[in-house]
């Protein structure tokens, strides 16, 4: 494999670890998938293929869900999916500071907790996981947004970026200045746009993170929401989490195996 790309803008740049190590993942994946590995459950491998396939078949204009209940392994299938779907930047949302530390032990982020690869025997040792894994930060300051802008994979809590007529992150300011001076120059860092838990906000704050995640320049934007509920009560009426949402995958509660990583 190369290890430049040719982008439309720039002409050719670094790979990043998840274009370089993604193509390896794939097949780690499948033969893990083939061989019925206990270390990983099936349904895990197969949400990441089906959100590839999913957004190869929009075209990448439209977010795609999973839906996946609590012990599913979702942890899992987010590490996975920069790696698989061949991202440039990922910017990765939780809802709470607890999950955002245990997506970052599923990332490799903690030296001495074993990452998600590790764990299924993907990545073998510190060493091989310094070789294979994108480097990144969980974001709990103002101050980190911009100290920390320069890595490729970036863990926030979604509370930042909440409100129903404005993204709050063009509010925000570090020593005096703002931020930002518009939403769009931070997301259009960014290539791959993560939710985790998307039920937790009103379907205001996914549109307009969703808006301005579109507006940004970039060579492709892809858009993935992870939830144990897809639709919410509205009107005393069930509607959609998102406007136009696809589901890629969904997991059946009946079908979990109770491993799930």
């Amino acid at each position: 494999m190369s290890a430049y790309r040719l982008t439309a803008f720039d002409g050719p740049r670094p790979l990043t670890m998840f274009e370089s190590s993604g193509l390896l993942l794939e097949n780690d994946l499948r033969s893990l998938y083939k061989n019925k590995s206990p270390l990983i459950c099936p349904h895990q491998i197969e949400a990441v293929f089906a959100v590839k396939a999913k957004l190869t078949e929009t075209m990448m204009k439209k977010p795609v869900l999973v839906v996946a209940p609590t012990g599913s392994g979702k942890s899992g299938i987010i590490a996975m999916l920069p790696y698989v779907l061949q991202s440039r930047k990922v910017l990765v949302l939780s809802p709470s500071l607890v999950i955002s530390t245990q997506l970052g032990r599923s990332f490799g982020l903690f030296e001495d907790y074993d990452s998600f690869f590790e764990e299924v025997k993907i990545c073998e040792s510190r060493e091989a996981r310094r070789n294979f894994m994108e480097k990144g930060v969980i974001i709990e300051t103002t101050g980190e947004i911009v100290t920390n802008s320069h890595l490729n994979l970036v863990i926030v809590n979604a509370q930042k970026f909440s409100g129903t007529s404005k993204i709050a992150l063009t509010t925000l300011e570090y020593r005096g200045a703002k931020v930002v001076e518009k939403v769009h120059e931070f997301f259009a860092q960014f290539d791959t746009l993560i939710v985790d838990e998307a039920h937790h906000y009103p379907a205001a704050t996914w549109k307009n993170i969703e808006q301005a995640f579109r507006k940004s320049a970039g060579e492709k934007k892809q858009t993935i929401f992870l939830t144990a509920t897809p639709k919410r009560i509205f009107n005393r009426e069930e509607i959609d989490i998102l406007e136009n949402q696809q589901v890629a995958y969904e997991i059946k509660r009946d079908k979990l195996e109770g491993k799930a990583r």
